[in-house]
């Protein structure tokens, strides 16, 4: 890396948090007294220390390149929550990086990682960073912005591009299948997400039609960034089977008592909003988990018949994979969200059969058990084929993501222990 390695050897370019109006109010002691009254479009802060880097932003021409190709991947998807016009627009500002009138650093760079990532095929040669410095960057910015959070909570927009900064890199190691750094990123969005909450329930409790447009624009957002952070903490709940993040059970819990779906959630579910849907299926997934890890005998039948119900009718209302005009991401999250309520009715039910006490059991049960184990009565040609198959299409996606490629590794070494048994 020549000229990018003489650039971080030599060059010093401040990336200025500071300039986020950040005031200090003087005593005549000359203390500053962080606990007076706040101004409008002003901090009360003590004194933090400019934040150093050696790394310079990507010229103007490399960062267009790099937002349009992290908006082909995020602008649909849902766990991009900000308007993208506004921020694509205020990204490429000819202004230094920090100002106000910019996304704040830490979200650029993280844009900038997922962008350099998903462009990585056709990256522009004078843009000279690896996907590794970008990372150390924007964990270098998203600390500094943490820090300031202890006295920003009242600047919204400071702190939903810090939930998005914090959201897109918990993604990052999702897809990177590094549990710890992205459970703890998920952790911090959902801590930082939890000062949304209050303020979002009292609207809802005001209804729509009490509000101004931008009032509306403004919760409409913290909606989004909401949802977001509840499905993506249910992501890693799915990937490692950890209990959630209990800032994110507080937010839920904030909405919605043990037998309801959040009203916010419910409202996107009845929309039939992709996303909406992802969300819901995500958390009637959690209860499942929940619910399915008690011992029988102290699991609340009516907590068990209402899961049953509302994952039920929430099946019966998912829209037809089969439609012509959903395109990727909107198909692809349908198919997540059919995959997680599957999966949620199974892990709820599965402690409820009494296999064991069986005395008759549908021939069908066979046929279907066959169909899946069925390979290990012999290497017939056509299941090896398919399972070739399979193999394929794993190592295709394994491509695309860290997670996959271990999914497939391990696919593998199972594969070619039982073909040994053969």
């Amino acid at each position: 890396m020549s000229s990018a390695s003489a650039t971080i050897a030599g060059a010093m370019s401040i990336f200025a948090h500071s300039t986020w109006s950040y005031c200090t109010i003087g005593q005549p002691n000359g203390r500053k007294d962080e606990y007076l009254a706040i101004e409008p479009g002003c901090s009360v802060l003590p004194e933090v220390p400019v934040i150093q880097t050696a790394m310079e932003e990507p010229p103007q021409s490399v960062v267009e390149i790099l937002i349009d190709a992290f908006f082909g991947r995020f602008s649909d998807g849902g766990f991009f929550f900000l308007e993208p016009l506004q921020l694509r627009q205020s990204a490429l500002l000819p202004l230094p990086f920090g100002r106000p009138e910019r996304p704040s650093p830490a979200l650029l760079s993280a844009v900038y990682l997922w962008g350099t990532r998903i462009s990585s095929k056709s990256s522009p040669p004078e843009f000279e960073y690896t996907e590794e410095d970008l990372l150390a960057l924007t964990v270098h910015n998203l600390a500094h912005d943490i820090h300031l959070s202890r006295r920003m909570v009242h600047n919204t927009k400071f702190l939903v591009q810090t939930i998005q900064a914090e959201v897109l890199l918990s993604l990052w190691y999702l897809n990177a299948g590094e549990p710890l750094p992205g459970r703890y990123h998920c952790a911090a969005a959902s801590s930082l997400a939890g000062a949304l909450a209050p303020s979002f329930s009292h609207f809802v409790s005001m209804g729509e039609g009490s509000s101004s447009r931008t009032d509306g624009a403004e919760f409409a957002e913290r909606d989004k960034a909401l949802l977001a952070v509840i499905v993506l903490d249910k992501m890693w709940l799915a990937a490692s089977v950890l209990p959630s993040n209990p800032s994110a059970l507080q937010m839920e819990d904030s909405q919605t008592s043990s037998h309801t779906i959040p009203s916010t959630i419910m409202h996107a579910y009845w929309g039939q909003v992709p996303f909406g849907l992802l969300a819901t299926a995500s958390l009637l997934f959690e209860r499942s988990v929940i619910l399915s890890t008690e011992p029988t005998d102290r699991q609340s039948l009516v907590e068990f018949s209402t899961l049953c119900h509302q994952l039920d009718a929430f099946q019966h209302c998912l829209p037809s994979m089969e439609s012509s005009e959903r395109a990727l991401p909107a198909s692809q999250i349908l198919l997540v969200t059919y995959l997680l309520a599957n999966v949620a009715s199974i892990r709820l039910h599965a402690p409820h059969i009494p296999i064991a006490d069986w005395d008759y059991a549908d021939p069908i049960l066979g046929v279907c058990n066959f169909y899946i184990w069925h390979y290990h009565l012999g290497p017939n040609p056509q299941i090896v084929a398919s399972l070739e198959t399979l193999l394929s299409v794993l190592s295709t996606l394994s491509k695309l993501s860290p997670m996959i490629h271990q999914c497939y590794a391990a696919t593998q070494i199972y594969w070619s222990a039982v073909m040994e048994e053969e």
